[in-house]
């Protein structure tokens, strides 16, 4: 079976390495082929992971593929006795209506007998026009993001300027590739972006500030979110934990503007990211996050996997370091 994932507008570099971290962690070969924002997946059935996904707005089993000049010859499966509808989605710019071509192959399946309902169908099939292709399959998953919407920073009860939002604190998390049960640590946590995320995931977490105001004010978010979590003040040059104790690392340095730094920056760059090393397991995956490419001080302790970049606004940009422990 060939699976296509929509990836959001805004992030579709992270949202594709999101997916291909958690194939990875939950151990399902496949292939990946990339077109603009969808994702073609040969595998199986829909992943278990699904429902941690924030960068993926929906899935379709892929039914067929096709040139645009040739999407009336598309084939659909829709079973017998169920009701469908088709509905066309155009990525990028498309000079054809999505009106017209819904009508013209919504007329096709009823000349297959089929019985269209467009209210409340038992099956929605989805064309994705991408580039020159038309990609045909039956939507199998949606993303929620009225969850996800639901916990943005102004609704909880602590906030601080240039937090994550949650859709991306989820998708890096989910980098890691950390699975339910295992430990995931932050320990830079600010408001407690990642920990909450994570805590929603079945993903037990770490958090630790230097600051105690942060850590009573995550706490506070996380209580606020319905998530547990453990939580510490400390300096994240002098971590108070044993090698080895954690499963994923994902982190964001302070910014210097509106956050508290403590020391040089390179001091704390150098000095943080050797003691993420001391404190995760052999192989593991850890994210940073900067206003700095970090490149330089990750050496023979992490290899770096993927580099993103994450515009806010003119003056600043995040830097997404995935790496993994040497």
């Amino acid at each position: 079976m060939r699976l296509a994932f929509l990836l959001s507008g805004r992030h579709p570099d992270i949202g594709e390495w999101e997916i291909r971290q958690l194939y990875g962690a939950y151990d399902i070969k496949c292939d990946f082929e990339r077109t603009d924002r969808v994702l073609l997946v040969n595998t199986g059935e829909v992943p278990p992971f699904v429902e941690r996904l924030a960068l993926t707005h929906e899935i379709i089993r892929v039914h067929d593929i096709a040139t645009k000049s040739e999407i009336q010859r598309l084939r659909f499966e829709v079973p017998s006795g169920y009701t469908a509808c088709i509905r066309v989605k155009k990525i990028g710019f498309h000079k054809e209506s999505s009106e017209e071509l819904e009508k013209k192959l919504g007329a096709i399946l009823y000349r297959d007998g089929i019985r269209i309902n467009l209210d409340n169908p038992d099956v929605i099939e989805r064309v994705y026009l991408v580039n020159d292709m038309a990609i045909a399959g039956e939507l199998a998953f949606r993303n929620r993001r009225k969850d996800l919407n639901a916990r943005v920073p102004k609704n909880r009860p602590f906030f601080f300027p240039g937090v994550i939002l949650p859709d991306m604190a989820r998708a890096l998390v989910n980098l890691t590739g950390v699975r339910g049960g295992e430990i995931l640590v932050d320990p830079m946590c600010g408001t407690g972006s990642f920990l909450i995320e994570a805590e929603l995931m079945g993903i037990r977490s770490v958090g630790m500030d230097v600051l105690g105001r942060m850590v009573y004010g995550s706490e506070n978010n996380l209580r606020f979110c319905g998530c547990n979590g453990h939580l510490v003040i400390g300096n994240a040059l002098q971590m108070p934990f044993k090698d080895g104790s954690f499963d994923a690392l994902t982190t964001d340095f302070p910014y210097g503007r509106s956050t508290r730094i403590v020391g040089r920056r390179d001091e704390l760059y150098r000095g943080v990211i050797e003691e993420a090393h001391r404190i995760t397991t052999r192989n593991s995956f850890s994210v940073f996050v900067s206003m700095e490419d970090l490149d330089g001080y990750f050496q023979e302790l992490f290899r770096p996997v993927k580099k993103f970049s994450d515009r806010i606004h003119k003056s600043l940009t995040r830097r997404i370091h995935l790496v993994q422990k040497n």
